[in-house]
C-alpha cells in the first residue's frame, strides 16, 4: 500500500533506430524491484522496427502507464528529450537511452535516496562499460576514453560526491542516462521553453543538469546502477578510435564551438533561469562563453597570440578533459585543428 510519503516514478525513454537493443533495456525497467508508475517512450521517426517492438512489448506484458508515440517529424536527440518534459507526472523521473541495461535495484536505491534527502534536485550513478554483447569492451582505449570523457568517473568511488554547478559548466560533465531528476524540476525546464539548440555539441543532459544544480544539490552516488552499452550505432566510434588527431573538419569544429558558445548565453538570456543564477553562476557562464569564443577566434584566425591566450586559461580545459593531460592534449588539438595539421599525415611525411 501506498502512504502519503510514495514518492511516483516517471521514465523518459527517447528511441531512434534502436530495434538491436530496445527490448533488452524494456526489460530491465519492467523488472525492476520497485515498479515505476510511468514508462513514456517517444519516437524520433525510426525506420527500423523500434516502434513494433515497443508496441508489441507493451501489450505482451499488459502494461499500464506505459506508451509510444511518434513525433511527427524528426526533432533531434536533445529536442527529443527537452520538449516533452511537461508530460512526465512522476515524483521521481529517470532519464533512459535505448542500449542500455538497467540493475535491477536502480528504481529503488536512487527513490529512496532522493526521499531520504529533500533537497536534491538531481540524483546520479556511476555507470558500467559494456559492448555490444553485454559484455566489457574488448578494445582497452575505448573503455579508457569513455571513463575519462565523464565526470561520473572521476574521484573517489566508495563514497558519495556532491555535483555543483560549475561541475556542469563548460561541457556535458553527467550522462543523461545516469541521472534521475526531481519531476517538478523537469516539468518546470520544458515549461519555459527557450531551449538553445544542442544538435552538435552540447546535449540534453548538460541542459538539465545545469537547470538542476541551479534548482537544487546534486549528487553522485557511489553505486554502479547501469550497465551503458557502446557500440556503432549510439556513439562515434570514429573518435574514439580515430587514427588520427583530425577526427572533423575544421568548419564542423568552429560550427560546434559556436553552437556550445550560444548556448551557454542562452542560460543568461532564459527568463526563468536567468533570474535563479547566483553572481558566482552568471560570472562561470560568461567566463565559458568567453573561453569558447577565444578558441572560435583562434580557429579562424590562428596566432601565437591567440594559441598562448588560451594556455593562460588552461584551467578551462583542464576542467573540462578532468586531468591535466587530457587538458593538455584538448590544447594540442585546438593548435592542430587551426594550422591543419595531421600527426598522421606529417608521420607519413616522414617515413616517405
Amino acid at each position: 500500500m501506498r502512504g502519503s510519503g510514495y514518492l511516483s516514478s516517471s521514465v523518459l525513454l527517447t528511441t531512434f533506430n534502436g530495434d538491436a537493443f530496445i527490448e533488452e533495456q524494456l526489460t530491465s525497467i519492467l523488472h525492476q524491484t520497485r515498479a515505476v508508475d510511468q514508462v513514456l517512450i517517444f519516437d524520433d521517426g525510426s525506420s527500423d522496427r523500434t516502434v513494433e517492438k515497443v508496441k508489441a512489448f507493451i501489450e505482451l506484458n499488459g502494461l499500464d502507464g506505459w506508451s509510444i508515440n511518434v513525433n511527427p517529424k524528426n526533432l533531434g536527440p536533445a529536442s527529443n528529450i527537452l520538449t516533452h518534459l511537461e508530460a512526465l507526472s512522476g515524483d521521481i523521473v529517470f532519464l533512459g537511452d535505448q542500449d542500455d541495461v538497467w540493475e535491477l535495484n536502480k528504481v529503488a536505491v536512487m527513490t529512496r535516496h532522493m526521499a531520504d534527502h529533500p533537497n536534491l534536485s538531481m540524483l546520479v550513478s556511476r555507470t558500467t562499460i559494456v559492448d555490444k554483447n553485454g559484455e566489457k569492451p574488448a578494445d582497452p582505449w575505448i573503455l579508457k576514453k569513455m571513463l575519462n570523457n565523464s565526470r561520473i568517473h572521476r574521484g573517489p568511488s566508495g563514497s558519495i560526491q556532491e555535483l555543483t554547478f560549475d561541475d556542469f559548466v563548460g561541457y556535458s560533465a553527467v550522462p543523461l542516462h545516469a541521472m534521475c531528476v526531481r519531476g517538478d524540476v523537469l516539468r518546470k525546464i520544458g515549461k519555459a521553453g527557450g531551449f538553445p539548440d544542442l544538435s552538435m555539441s552540447l546535449g540534453a543532459d548538460w541542459y538539465i543538469g545545469i537547470w538542476s544544480a541551479v534548482l537544487g544539490d546534486c549528487q553522485l552516488l557511489p553505486d554502479t546502477l547501469m550497465r551503458r552499452r557502446v557500440h556503432g550505432g549510439n556513439i562515434s566510434l570514429g573518435g574514439l578510435r580515430k587514427k588520427t588527431v583530425l577526427s572533423s573538419t575544421q568548419d564542423r569544429r568552429i560550427t560546434m564551438l559556436r553552437e556550445s558558445r550560444d548556448a551557454h548565453l542562452a542560460l543568461l538570456e532564459n527568463d526563468e533561469l536567468g533570474m535563479k543564477l547566483s553572481h558566482s553562476d552568471r560570472r562561470s557562464v560568461e567566463q565559458a562563453a568567453a573561453f569558447l569564443a577565444e578558441r572560435i577566434a583562434f580557429s579562424e584566425v590562428p596566432s601565437l597570440a591567440r594559441a598562448l591566450r588560451l594556455i593562460i586559461q588552461f584551467n578551462h580545459y583542464h576542467r573540462s578533459s578532468g586531468t591535466i593531460r587530457g587538458g593538455v592534449r584538448m590544447w594540442v588539438a585546438d593548435v592542430m585543428y587551426a594550422l591543419n595539421i595531421n600527426w598522421n599525415t606529417v608521420k607519413r611525411a616522414k617515413h616517405g
